[in-house]
């Protein structure tokens, strides 16, 4: 009999101590997927909103209460097999704004609603085939302020109270039937909304607004040349200012900026990269301030000051204190920073080394910034540097997407240490990805999109209860009995668990999945399919308890 390596016992072992993702329902049965590719998801009043297709319907806004029965169609916008090709934006008021696709009718902005599905939002804003909700980014196009929702309409400033008739133009900024406005980047600081648009005066500057008409207006010309654009992206808030890339004339590239709310306190910081180009940083497009993270009252960024290319960068608000923390890929092409999240009280973010893209973590100190687990060693790198790393917290764990060069991308979780990094669940056994998406926290549970060969795409969710680093406690007394069977037919021994319904997962000897089953423990377990060799068995009960034992099929 062959012998078990290190390595896959450590697979299996990891693999047992994982949760268990289970299917919320195979909403396009057999292979053929429920999800695309472009599916979005959203979490509103205890109710996950989604874009998802069946055999009757094309892409169309569904909902789920996280049940197999409570997963329905919520609202058939585009009847029939046509799709309307929900695209998330906000969520305000406990519902969910989006844009929707209807024939005769153009995209418009919907929300959702308990009775109808969906409504529209302010009624068809571009009467008739053209479409009033068309956006050419999904980054900083709404905010929630003063009990109101603030968004971009019909390329201008609208405003909404959560109802049809309280949805209306609260700023025509770029009058004209063929001028528009464009506003983006809405943040909030000190009780004042900041934004930018587009004037016909000024170009793309700063504006701001106190909610009304007569309190919209331009906030500073930061490049007063001639059809001059100052600002790019959406700024970072912090307690005593925010702060946002922008250039001063069209012979600079955009630079640090901060404001303290006032125009004349409306400053660049620092000259980062003097030049055309700029200390912005540009790989797969530029990148804004809001790819950032506040440790405290410091703010951690992406800047390239063009010698070592786009790296991780430091600001406590003052000039001298603005200054690279650590060059993370050494030479002139950077480590492509994007940040996560901060988690108590360190970031985490993707970077590119001599390992690749991987997961990183800083302190804001030189000494606490390091790569936290090698996942796919090598330069290969087991985050795709080409798409936004797709995470969700819970219980201060992170968990995000990975791929270690062994079983695919799939679903990883991390405390922020090494031994804490580690796979939750092989969930397309093999090389094969599962490529977990759109990882969503609603309640105790994580939802996501994944791939598999008998599903297709399709929604997942893991129980969150039981962390993947599980001690002893959650341990199952059930045991596996006989341990070596001629015919493969083994029995559980229950040893006083008081239990109805046991998840069984059957593993080979290089840990892919083999068989699953949900049976009764006064049942027995039928292997005699498989061929002989070792197997590990991890039992799994409702409330989060599990074991993994070792059995052998021999003839």
């Amino acid at each position: 009999m062959r012998t078990i390596s290190a390595t896959i016992l450590s697979f299996i072992a990891s693999t047992a101590l994982a949760q268990t993702p289970v299917l919320v329902k195979d909403i396009n049965p057999g292979s053929f997927s429920g999800i695309y590719t472009t599916s979005n998801a959203a979490v509103a009043d205890n109710t996950l909103y989604f874009s998802a297709v069946d055999s009757l319907h094309g892409e169309e806004l569904w909902k789920t209460d996280g049940t197999e029965a409570g997963t329905v169609l919520a609202k058939d916008i585009n009847p029939d097999t046509a799709s309307c090709q929900p695209k998330f934006y906000a969520v305000y008021n406990g519902q969910v704004y989006f844009t929707a696709k209807k024939a005769g009718l153009g995209t418009e902005l919907w929300r959702t609603d308990e009775i109808e599905g969906a409504i529209l939002a302010g009624g068809d804003i571009c009467p008739g085939l053209c479409s009033g909700a068309v956006y050419s980014s999904s980054v900083g196009l709404f905010a929630e302020y003063n009990g109101n929702l603030i968004f971009q309409l019909n390329r201008e400033l609208w405003k909404s109270d959560g109802t049809p008739s309280g949805t209306t133009l609260l700023k025509d900024i770029n009058p004209g039937t063929s001028a528009y406005g464009y506003p983006f980047g809405f943040v909030e600081f000190q009780g004042k909304l900041y934004f930018s648009a587009d004037s016909a005066n000024t170009g793309t500057e700063m504006w701001i607004t106190d909610g009304t008409d007569s309190g919209t207006h331009l906030f500073k010309d930061i490049n007063p040349d001639v059809w001059g654009n100052s600002v790019s992206g959406q700024p970072a808030v912090g307690t005593d200012a925010f702060y946002f890339w922008a250039k001063n004339n069209t012979s600079n590239g955009a630079e640090l900026w901060k404001s303290d709310g006032t125009p004349q306190g409306t400053v660049q910081l620092k000259d980062i990269r003097a030049g055309i180009d700029g200390g912005q940083p540009s790989y797969f497009g530029y990148i804004p301030m809001s790819n950032s993270v506040w440790l405290g009252d410091k703010l951690l960024f992406s800047a390239d000051d063009g010698d070592i290319g786009p790296e991780l960068w430091i600001t406590d608000g003052t000039e001298a204190g603005t200054q690279i923390l650590f060059d993370i890929r050494t030479g002139v092409s950077g480590s492509n920073i994007q940040f996560l999240t901060a988690v108590n009280g360190k970031a985490y973010f993707r970077a590119g080394s001599s390992s690749g893209q991987e997961l990183w973590v800083s302190d804001g100190t030189v000494a606490g910034t390091h790569l936290i687990k090698d996942i796919n060693p090598g330069t290969a790198g087991s985050i795709n540097p080409y798409v936004a790393v797709n995470y969700a917290v819970y219980e201060d764990k992170i968990y995000f997407t990975a791929n270690d060069g062994t079983t695919g991308a799939e679903l990883w979780v991390t405390d922020g240490t090494e031994v804490g990094t580690k796979l939750v669940f092989d969930l397309n056994p093999g090389a094969e990805a599962s490529t977990p998406t759109n990882c969503q926290v609603m309640g105790d549970f994580l939802y996501f999109f994944a791939t598999t060969q008998a599903n297709g795409t399709e929604l997942w969710k893991l129980s969150l209860k039981t962390s993947p680093t599980s001690t002893l406690e959650n341990q199952l007394a059930i045991k596996v009995y006989p341990t070596l069977s001629t015919e493969g037919i083994f029995y559980f021994n229950s040893n006083g668990e008081n239990t109805e319904f046991l998840d069984v997962q059957v593993f080979d000897a290089l840990g892919r999945l083999v068989q699953i089953t949900s049976q009764s423990p006064d049942q027995a377990l039928q292997l005699s399919s498989l061929p002989t060799g070792a197997y590990f068995i991890r039992i799994a009960t409702t409330d989060g308890k599990f074991t993994t034992q070792k059995v052998i099929i021999g003839r």
